[in-house]
């Protein structure tokens, strides 16, 4: 995935959401709704991690996340093989040491690594 092309397809990198309860802030992911109910706590804090390691905004990941595969961690495109939540190609899956078959097996937490060390490579800095 290019990201710069993401980035013009997503509209550039969201904005923060917020909501104010009881004088505290709650930061608020965008299509939070759409994570597992098992697990969100712990998936949010993650995606949280990763994006920190990766100096970017954690919406932006959840952006791209879900116009890849609908926060679906076991989506496979019919046509090229793709799959995963940034949809890995499987020559890319080869380069970061692992294949798309291994990918179709494992939940957020174990793609999480894999999507960063991605982006990793990808981001400048």
């Amino acid at each position: 995935m290019d990201i710069g092309n993401c980035r013009y397809r997503l509209g550039g990198f969201p904005k923060r959401q917020t909501t104010t309860r009881k004088s505290k802030v709650i930061e608020m992911l965008i299509f939070e709704d759409k994570l597992p109910v098992t697990g969100r706590t712990e998936i949010k804090e993650r995606i949280k991690g990763v994006s920190t390691r990766l100096g970017i905004d954690p919406n932006w990941l959840m952006a791209v996340m879900h116009f890849e595969s609908r926060l679906n961690p076991g989506a496979v495109n019919p046509y090229s093989g793709a799959t995963g939540l940034i949809q890995f190609m499987p020559q890319t899956a080869k380069s970061l040491g692992t294949t798309t078959e291994a990918l179709k097996t494992m939940g957020f937490a174990g793609q999480l690594p894999y999507v960063e060390r991605y982006y990793a490579r990808m981001l400048p800095g």
